[in-house]
Protein backbone atom coordinates (compact mmCIF):
# COMPACT_ATOMS: atom_id res chain seq x y z
CA UNK A 1 0.00 0.00 0.00
CA UNK A 2 1.46 3.38 -0.98
CA UNK A 3 -0.11 5.01 2.10
CA UNK A 4 0.87 2.70 4.96
CA UNK A 5 3.34 0.20 3.47
CA UNK A 6 1.16 -2.84 4.26
CA UNK A 7 1.49 -5.83 1.94
CA UNK A 8 -2.10 -6.67 0.99
CA UNK A 9 -3.24 -9.60 -1.10
CA UNK A 10 -3.80 -8.63 -4.76
CA UNK A 11 -7.56 -9.21 -4.45
CA UNK A 12 -7.70 -6.84 -1.48
CA UNK A 13 -5.14 -4.22 -2.49
CA UNK A 14 -7.54 -1.73 -4.10
CA UNK A 15 -9.97 -1.85 -1.18
CA UNK A 16 -7.12 -1.52 1.35
CA UNK A 17 -5.64 1.54 -0.39
CA UNK A 18 -9.05 3.24 -0.64
CA UNK A 19 -9.60 2.64 3.07
CA UNK A 20 -6.17 4.06 3.96
CA UNK A 21 -6.68 7.14 1.81
CA UNK A 22 -9.99 7.96 3.53
CA UNK A 23 -8.42 7.20 6.92
CA UNK A 24 -5.48 9.55 6.34
CA UNK A 25 -7.76 12.37 5.23
CA UNK A 26 -9.86 12.00 8.35
CA UNK A 27 -6.73 11.70 10.52
CA UNK A 28 -5.59 15.05 9.13
CA UNK A 29 -8.92 16.54 10.18
CA UNK A 30 -8.44 15.13 13.68
CA UNK A 31 -5.11 16.91 13.97
CA UNK A 32 -6.71 20.16 12.83
CA UNK A 33 -9.43 19.80 15.46
CA UNK A 34 -6.83 19.01 18.13
CA UNK A 35 -4.81 22.09 17.31
CA UNK A 36 -7.88 24.29 17.56
CA UNK A 37 -9.38 22.61 20.61
CA UNK A 38 -7.62 22.64 23.97
CA UNK A 39 -9.29 19.84 25.90
CA UNK A 40 -9.74 20.51 29.58
CA UNK A 41 -8.34 17.82 31.89
CA UNK A 42 -10.80 18.16 34.78
CA UNK A 43 -12.94 15.02 35.11
CA UNK A 44 -12.52 14.23 31.42
CA UNK A 45 -11.90 10.70 30.13
CA UNK A 46 -8.85 10.05 28.00
CA UNK A 47 -9.19 9.13 24.33
CA UNK A 48 -8.24 5.56 25.26
CA UNK A 49 -11.01 5.43 27.87
CA UNK A 50 -13.54 6.72 25.34
CA UNK A 51 -12.43 4.11 22.80
CA UNK A 52 -12.67 1.39 25.45
CA UNK A 53 -16.19 2.50 26.34
CA UNK A 54 -17.19 2.43 22.67
CA UNK A 55 -15.86 -1.11 22.23
CA UNK A 56 -17.72 -2.25 25.33
CA UNK A 57 -20.93 -0.73 23.97
CA UNK A 58 -20.32 -2.10 20.48
CA UNK A 59 -18.32 -5.35 20.71
CA UNK A 60 -19.22 -6.56 17.19
CA UNK A 61 -16.34 -5.83 14.75
CA UNK A 62 -17.07 -3.45 11.90
CA UNK A 63 -16.20 -4.22 8.26
CA UNK A 64 -12.61 -3.25 7.46
CA UNK A 65 -13.54 -0.22 5.37
CA UNK A 66 -15.52 1.34 8.24
CA UNK A 67 -13.33 0.60 11.27
CA UNK A 68 -10.71 3.38 10.81
CA UNK A 69 -13.35 5.94 9.82
CA UNK A 70 -15.57 5.26 12.84
CA UNK A 71 -12.48 5.36 15.08
CA UNK A 72 -11.46 8.74 13.70
CA UNK A 73 -14.98 10.13 14.11
CA UNK A 74 -14.86 8.95 17.72
CA UNK A 75 -11.53 10.71 18.33
CA UNK A 76 -12.73 13.90 16.62
CA UNK A 77 -15.87 14.02 18.71
CA UNK A 78 -13.89 13.31 21.90
CA UNK A 79 -11.69 16.34 21.20
CA UNK A 80 -14.79 18.43 20.56
CA UNK A 81 -17.26 17.50 23.28
CA UNK A 82 -14.69 17.43 26.08
CA UNK A 83 -13.27 20.80 25.07
CA UNK A 84 -13.73 23.39 27.80
CA UNK A 85 -15.35 25.83 25.33
CA UNK A 86 -17.78 23.28 23.85
CA UNK A 87 -21.48 24.06 23.87
CA UNK A 88 -23.97 21.68 22.31
CA UNK A 89 -25.84 23.14 19.34
CA UNK A 90 -28.41 21.54 17.00
CA UNK A 91 -26.68 22.68 13.80
CA UNK A 92 -23.57 20.68 14.67
CA UNK A 93 -25.77 17.70 15.56
CA UNK A 94 -27.27 17.90 12.08
CA UNK A 95 -23.78 18.13 10.59
CA UNK A 96 -22.47 15.11 12.48
CA UNK A 97 -25.45 12.96 11.56
CA UNK A 98 -25.22 14.05 7.92
CA UNK A 99 -21.64 12.77 7.91
CA UNK A 100 -22.60 9.60 9.75
CA UNK A 101 -25.53 8.74 7.50
CA UNK A 102 -23.48 9.45 4.38
CA UNK A 103 -20.57 7.29 5.51
CA UNK A 104 -22.59 4.39 6.91
CA UNK A 105 -25.16 4.16 4.12
CA UNK A 106 -25.10 0.66 2.70
CA UNK A 107 -22.65 -0.72 5.27
CA UNK A 108 -23.04 -4.52 5.05
CA UNK A 109 -24.25 -6.35 8.15
CA UNK A 110 -24.03 -3.23 10.28
CA UNK A 111 -26.75 -1.72 12.49
CA UNK A 112 -25.60 1.86 11.97
CA UNK A 113 -28.00 3.27 14.59
CA UNK A 114 -26.70 0.85 17.20
CA UNK A 115 -23.11 1.80 16.37
CA UNK A 116 -24.00 5.51 16.51
CA UNK A 117 -25.67 4.98 19.89
CA UNK A 118 -22.54 3.24 21.20
CA UNK A 119 -20.34 6.04 19.86
CA UNK A 120 -22.35 8.89 21.38
CA UNK A 121 -22.83 7.14 24.71
CA UNK A 122 -19.07 6.57 24.89
CA UNK A 123 -18.82 10.35 24.57
CA UNK A 124 -21.38 10.79 27.37
CA UNK A 125 -23.86 12.23 24.88
CA UNK A 126 -27.55 11.43 24.37
CA UNK A 127 -28.17 9.84 20.94
CA UNK A 128 -31.87 10.73 21.10
CA UNK A 129 -31.01 14.42 21.51
CA UNK A 130 -28.84 14.37 18.40
CA UNK A 131 -31.49 12.66 16.28
CA UNK A 132 -34.18 14.97 17.62
CA UNK A 133 -32.06 18.03 16.82
CA UNK A 134 -31.44 16.82 13.28
CA UNK A 135 -35.06 15.86 12.62
CA UNK A 136 -36.33 19.20 13.91
CA UNK A 137 -33.95 21.24 11.78
CA UNK A 138 -34.56 19.11 8.70
CA UNK A 139 -38.32 19.55 9.03
CA UNK A 140 -37.89 23.28 9.56
CA UNK A 141 -35.51 23.89 6.65
CA UNK A 142 -37.50 21.61 4.36
CA UNK A 143 -40.42 24.00 4.63
CA UNK A 144 -38.38 27.01 3.47
CA UNK A 145 -37.76 28.22 -0.06
CA UNK A 146 -34.75 30.51 0.05
CA UNK A 147 -31.92 31.77 2.21
CA UNK A 148 -33.96 34.74 3.48
CA UNK A 149 -36.18 32.31 5.37
CA UNK A 150 -33.17 30.55 6.90
CA UNK A 151 -31.17 33.48 8.22
CA UNK A 152 -30.90 34.16 11.96
CA UNK A 153 -33.54 36.57 13.27
CA UNK A 154 -34.18 37.55 16.88
CA UNK A 155 -37.79 38.25 15.97
CA UNK A 156 -38.24 35.20 13.75
CA UNK A 157 -39.49 31.69 14.44
CA UNK A 158 -38.02 29.37 17.06
CA UNK A 159 -35.14 28.10 14.95
CA UNK A 160 -34.27 31.55 13.63
CA UNK A 161 -34.10 32.76 17.22
CA UNK A 162 -31.77 29.88 18.10
CA UNK A 163 -29.56 30.78 15.15
CA UNK A 164 -29.57 34.42 16.28
CA UNK A 165 -28.37 33.32 19.72
CA UNK A 166 -25.61 31.30 18.10
CA UNK A 167 -24.62 34.31 15.96
CA UNK A 168 -24.34 36.41 19.11
CA UNK A 169 -22.05 33.87 20.77
CA UNK A 170 -19.94 33.68 17.62
CA UNK A 171 -19.57 37.46 17.52
CA UNK A 172 -18.28 37.40 21.11
CA UNK A 173 -15.93 34.47 20.41
CA UNK A 174 -17.85 32.35 22.90
CA UNK A 175 -18.02 29.16 20.86
CA UNK A 176 -16.00 26.26 19.47
CA UNK A 177 -16.13 26.15 15.70
CA UNK A 178 -15.94 22.70 14.10
CA UNK A 179 -16.46 21.43 10.58
CA UNK A 180 -19.69 19.79 11.73
CA UNK A 181 -21.19 23.24 12.16
CA UNK A 182 -20.26 24.04 8.56
CA UNK A 183 -21.76 20.77 7.32
CA UNK A 184 -24.94 21.35 9.32
CA UNK A 185 -25.31 24.84 7.85
CA UNK A 186 -24.88 23.50 4.33
CA UNK A 187 -27.48 20.82 5.01
CA UNK A 188 -29.93 23.55 6.09
CA UNK A 189 -29.25 25.46 2.87
CA UNK A 190 -29.64 22.28 0.83
CA UNK A 191 -33.03 21.50 2.37
CA UNK A 192 -34.08 25.15 2.05
CA UNK A 193 -33.29 25.15 -1.69
CA UNK A 194 -30.48 27.69 -1.33
CA UNK A 195 -27.18 26.02 -2.21
CA UNK A 196 -25.76 28.77 -4.43
CA UNK A 197 -22.50 30.43 -3.29
CA UNK A 198 -24.21 33.72 -2.43
CA UNK A 199 -26.66 31.97 -0.11
CA UNK A 200 -23.81 30.18 1.64
CA UNK A 201 -21.98 33.49 2.04
CA UNK A 202 -25.08 35.21 3.43
CA UNK A 203 -25.71 32.41 5.95
CA UNK A 204 -22.08 32.21 7.09
CA UNK A 205 -21.74 35.97 7.49
CA UNK A 206 -25.07 36.21 9.35
CA UNK A 207 -23.74 33.64 11.82
CA UNK A 208 -20.44 35.52 12.20
CA UNK A 209 -18.33 32.62 10.91
CA UNK A 210 -15.24 32.58 8.71
CA UNK A 211 -16.36 31.99 5.11
CA UNK A 212 -12.99 30.69 3.92
CA UNK A 213 -12.82 28.18 6.78
CA UNK A 214 -16.37 27.00 6.12
CA UNK A 215 -15.71 26.58 2.40
CA UNK A 216 -12.52 24.61 3.09
CA UNK A 217 -14.30 22.28 5.50
CA UNK A 218 -17.16 21.70 3.05
CA UNK A 219 -14.72 20.85 0.27
CA UNK A 220 -12.91 18.38 2.52
CA UNK A 221 -16.24 16.81 3.49
CA UNK A 222 -17.18 16.44 -0.17
CA UNK A 223 -13.84 14.78 -0.96
CA UNK A 224 -14.17 12.34 1.94
CA UNK A 225 -17.63 11.26 0.79
CA UNK A 226 -16.31 10.81 -2.74
CA UNK A 227 -13.42 8.65 -1.53
CA UNK A 228 -15.79 6.70 0.70
CA UNK A 229 -18.11 6.00 -2.24
CA UNK A 230 -15.14 4.70 -4.23
CA UNK A 231 -14.09 2.52 -1.33
CA UNK A 232 -17.58 1.05 -1.05
CA UNK A 233 -17.57 0.22 -4.76
CA UNK A 234 -14.22 -1.53 -4.46
CA UNK A 235 -15.37 -3.43 -1.40
CA UNK A 236 -18.47 -4.62 -3.25
CA UNK A 237 -16.30 -5.78 -6.17
CA UNK A 238 -14.08 -7.76 -3.78
CA UNK A 239 -17.12 -9.32 -2.10
CA UNK A 240 -18.58 -10.29 -5.47
CA UNK A 241 -15.32 -11.94 -6.51
CA UNK A 242 -15.20 -13.84 -3.21
CA UNK A 243 -18.80 -14.99 -3.61
CA UNK A 244 -18.01 -16.19 -7.13
CA UNK A 245 -14.91 -18.04 -5.96
CA UNK A 246 -16.84 -19.67 -3.08
CA UNK A 247 -19.57 -20.75 -5.48
CA UNK A 248 -17.02 -22.22 -7.84
CA UNK A 249 -15.32 -24.13 -5.03
CA UNK A 250 -18.67 -25.43 -3.81
CA UNK A 251 -19.49 -26.66 -7.33
CA UNK A 252 -16.14 -28.47 -7.56
CA UNK A 253 -16.69 -30.14 -4.19
CA UNK A 254 -20.21 -31.18 -5.15
CA UNK A 255 -19.01 -32.52 -8.48
CA UNK A 256 -15.96 -34.28 -7.03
Amino acid sequence: CEFCGTMAAPSEAEEHMATCEVYLQMQGLVLQEAAAAAVTTAAVPTVSETKRSFLENNPKPLPGLYTPIVNELLVQQHLIVFNKTYKHDPVSSLGLLSVWDGVMEGAPNVDSEAVLKALLEALQRDPKEYRADAARLEAWAGGKSGVEDLLPAAGGDEVQQELATMAGRHAEGDFLYTKYMAIGLFRLLELGKATDPESLKAMVEALNLDLEKVQTDLLTYKNILSKMAKGKELMEEVLQRERGANKARASLVAGG
